[in-house]
């Protein structure tokens, strides 16, 4: 069971390894556990509803998708690397994935409420 953000989930996502799970929550965090249900990391920053949470491939990094038209990339200490504003709508969905060309880059592919895709 896991206990922590006293509001709706809206996502959730394992980790590559099947070690850890990130959640997603109405309560403007997302959170890191692992199986067991214990609280790891919590990713604090965004000012509104988090709708969706992503591990990269290599389980290092955690993007996250906000209806504050922001989606951020944070390490899975909680530091944020990196915030993507500018958006003109709430972000609904966020993936990290490998480009084609190396191993060690990823993308981040952010999708706004309005169904529009951002790169």
């Amino acid at each position: 069971e896991f206990k922590g953000h006293g509001v709706s989930v809206w996502a959730v996502s394992f980790s590559p390894d099947g070690k850890y799970i990130a959640t997603a929550s109405r309560d403007k965090t997302a959170k890191l556990w692992d199986v067991t249900g214990k609280l790891i990391q919590e990713f604090k920053g965004h000012k509104d509803w988090v709708y969706s949470v992503s591990f990269s491939p290599d389980g290092k990094y955690i993007a996250t998708a906000s209806d504050d038209n922001t989606a951020r990339l944070w390490d899975v200490t909680g530091k944020l690397i990196q915030e993507f504003k500018g958006h003109q709508n709430a972000l609904n969905s966020v993936s990290l994935v490998l480009t084609a060309n190396t191993l060690l880059r990823h993308h981040m592919i952010i999708q706004q409420g309005c169904g529009k895709l951002k790169t």
